[in-house]
């Protein structure tokens, strides 16, 4: 497990600054909306970036029906957080419409995974890959039954911070 913190709005405007440094100021923006008028009618910076809160958790498990010798990609899961869940389920019914066959929709405790196969050029089985929204995250696998499992997980009833032990054991750390 791993959580990191990113400043997307930083980083958008360093991609355009860099562009409009090589281009006529306000050339990245400009074909953005242009390519928003394509395909599924996805706006880059409106739908995507500006949905993206900068908190991206990185969750991995070893298990033991996994052949990591021979799987097409390691069981991971990145968690985008985003700040209109709605909207990015939205994006991707977009995307998964402009796909058509490509992509698999299911249901899964009222929750819409999108799938599609991962080749495995290394000579084993394809593997499936996921993509869902869910509790506040945009959801990548490359291991379905990974998404399953933390989808599935209610988590904890009670945060650490408020929990007796916890308070207990902080209560001697100065």
């Amino acid at each position: 497990y791993s959580s990191t913190n990113w400043d997307v709005d930083g980083a958008y405007k360093a991609v355009e600054a860099l562009v409009d440094f090589f281009q006529p100021p306000g050339t990245l923006g400009t074909k953005v909306d242009e390519l928003s008028q394509f395909g599924p009618h996805i706006h880059v910076k409106d739908d995507v970036i500006d949905a993206l809160t900068g908190r991206i958790q990185t969750l991995g498990e070893l298990r033991s029906d996994v052949d990591l010798q021979a799987a097409s990609a390691q069981p991971i899961v990145f968690a985008f957080e985003v700040s209109n869940e709605k909207g990015m389920a939205d994006v991707l019914d977009r995307i998964a419409a402009a796909l058509g066959d490509n992509l698999q929709m299911r249901e899964f405790l009222d929750v819409k995974i999108y799938e599609a196969e991962i080749p495995n050029f290394q000579g084993g089985a394809p593997q499936s890959m996921g993509v869902t929204v869910a509790r506040g995250q945009l959801f990548f696998a490359t291991d379905v039954e990974l998404l399953e499992g933390y989808l599935r997980d209610e988590g904890v009833d009670e945060p650490l911070a408020e929990s007796s032990d916890y308070r207990r054991v902080a209560s001697y750390i100065p």
